[in-house]
């Protein structure tokens, strides 16, 4: 009776996190999608910086990279100054609802704020003489290759960074040109 018990509550648990697997991923998309977004979108940004990191990172050990670049936008509006910030309260809440452990999202997190690339990762991850943490190598690799993955359009063919750049600008289209050129 307490296997059959245990059994149909690992059934309703696995649903359960497929359920809010299903409708992350949905709410994902669709915060993706919003009309606002030109450059930063799930079909063109996000993929591209998934199949940069499958070329540049054997796959087993980029785990943290990866969930950090699927989500590292998913808050975004180019008139706000945090939107690494806002996803990153986004994704603790969606992992820790399909009970992702507390370190995984913690170093997630981590990542996901160096992609504002305020500051070198290294920099922002253990502070300039290891002041803010300690070192953790497997960390260190991934946030840097997530930022290398996601400034990758910086290394593009001239077509292809001419491409981003007109996105880029649509989505900043609030700004004057000469601020916007000024700034860029």
């Amino acid at each position: 009776l307490f296997i059959r018990i245990l059994k149909i509550v690992i059934c309703n648990l696995t649903k359960n996190l497929l359920e809010i697997a299903e409708e992350s991923f949905s709410e994902l998309v669709t915060r993706y999608r919003t009309p606002k977004r030109h450059h930063h979108t799930l079909e063109g940004h996000v993929y591209a910086c998934i199949r940069e990191l499958d070329d540049i990172f054997e796959t087993s050990r980029n785990l943290f990279a990866q969930a950090a670049l699927w989500v590292h936008d998913v808050c975004y509006d180019p008139q706000a100054h945090d939107n690494e910030a806002q996803s990153v309260r986004w994704m603790r809440n969606l992992f820790g609802n399909m009970r992702i452990s507390q370190g995984f999202i913690d170093k997630t997190a981590l990542i996901v704020e160096t992609t504002s690339h305020i500051a070198p990762p290294y920099i922002m991850l253990f502070g300039t003489h290891g002041e803010k943490r300690a070192y953790d190598d497997l960390l260190d690799i991934n946030a840097d290759i997530a930022c290398d993955a996601d400034l990758s359009i910086l290394g593009k063919p001239e077509k292809e960074f001419n491409t981003y750049e007109a996105r880029i600008r649509k989505e900043y289209a609030f700004v004057l040109e000469s601020l916007f050129r000024e700034k860029r």
